[in-house]
Formats: structure tokens, C-alpha cells, sequence
């Protein structure tokens, strides 16, 4: 978590504003809400990968952040491939909540109303199809290699 967003402050990625308020975000949310160190590092990195689609938090405005979900709903991974619908839902997810605790911290003049209006797209339950899975055999072959 913490090389994630120092690696961001370093390449010139992230202001030292916005680092600062990460931390805050999630040392709150650790120590208010209970996550856990995995939590953590997901909100982190999912926290500096909007620098990609959005400018500084603490500058940002409410066509700012529309603009942004736009391009991440249209956007590629870093290996070239498109963002699934699970992806979408988490990185808007997190990023509407995180928005939601800086305006009640009065860190940011966004619009509560219209933050809270953000949707997400439904998350898909099946990820994976019956051809996926190992069949009994496979699961045995792969047991006794190890």
C-alpha cells in the first residue's frame, strides 16, 4: 500500500496533496470501518489508478468526475485489454465512496447530491462457465503433481 502510492508520488502521478488525503481515507477507514490490510492496498491502488482518468481530488469538479467514469467505462488496462464490468463497478465503487468522505470532511466542494447519484454497473455473479472448472480428473492430475 504504502510503495503503491509513494511509486505514484515519485513519478510525479500523484500531488502530495492527494497522497495525504489517501492516507487519511484509509487509516479512517481501518481504524473506523475495520479493513484490513488487503482492503487497504486495494484502496490504494485503485485510489492512484484514477489519476488516469481524473485530475487531483482535491481540485476535481462534478464534470470532472462524470468525464472520468466515461473513460474508464472506455478504457484498457495497462496490458491493452478492456476493463470488465467488475472492474468498472469496484474502481467507481471506491472512488464514490472516497468522494463521499472528503465532502463530509470538508475536503471537497463536490455536489453530495450528485455523488451520491453516481451508479455503477450491475456486477456479474458468474464469472466463470462449467468449462472453467477442473473436472475430477484434472483436479487429481494436478493434486499429484503437487
Amino acid at each position: 500500500m504504502q510503495s503503491c502510492i509513494e511509486n505514484k508520488l515519485s513519478q510525479g502521478i500523484l500531488s502530495t496533496r492527494d497522497a495525504s488525503i489517501i492516507w487519511m481515507y484509509i487509516a479512517e477507514s481501518k481504524s473506523s470501518s475495520g479493513i484490513g490490510t488487503i482492503r487497504a492496498m486495494k484502496l490504494a491502488y485503485t485510489l492512484t489508478s484514477w489519476r488516469r482518468f481524473i485530475g487531483e481530488f482535491s481540485n476535481l469538479d462534478i464534470t470532472e468526475v462524470y468525464e472520468g467514469i466515461a473513460k474508464l467505462k472506455e478504457g484498457k488496462s495497462h496490458k491493452g485489454i478492456p476493463f470488465s464490468q467488475n472492474t468498472i463497478y469496484d474502481h467507481i465503487r471506491i472512488l464514490k465512496t472516497f468522494l463521499l468522505w472528503m465532502i463530509d470532511n470538508d475536503l471537497s466542494k463536490l455536489p453530495e447530491k450528485k455523488i451520491m447519484g453516481l451508479k455503477m454497473p450491475p456486477r456479474k455473479m458468474m464469472t466463470k462457465v462449467a468449462s472453467d472448472l477442473l473436472t475430477p480428473e484434472e483436479m487429481d492430475a494436478m493434486l499429484r503433481i503437487y
